[in-house]
């Protein structure tokens, strides 16, 4: 593909909640790989920082590269029914992280 091509791809973004502060991107991209069966899905991960202190907030932005990535993730998650259901779950360092669509800014 053409880096055009690239560009018009549409992405699926989510936010992942609830991680551990001490949460590392390749951490994070190594669990939501695993969910959506394969790490080039995986396109950008933000964590969010504190601006004062630099410490995390607990959740990043994760875009993924297709709809049905994000689906697959959703379902790992238990959020399939948008209500964060206990079927399922997707787990960092001993925590159940949560995973919702963001919304378009």
């Amino acid at each position: 593909k053409s880096e055009a091509a690239e560009a018009r791809q549409p992405r699926a973004a989510s936010i992942v909640a609830n991680l551990p502060y001490a949460a590392q991107e390749s951490q994070v991209r190594d669990v939501v790989a695993a969910a959506c069966g394969d790490a080039t899905l995986v396109q950008d991960i933000n964590i969010v920082v504190d601006r004062d202190t630099g410490r995390s907030k607990g959740f990043a932005f994760v875009d993924l590269a297709s709809e049905a990535a994000l689906e697959a993730v959703l379902s790992a998650a238990g959020a399939g029914d948008g209500h964060g259901s206990s079927r399922g779950g997707m787990e960092l360092a001993g925590r159940r992280i949560a995973v919702q669509r963001a919304r378009a800014r």
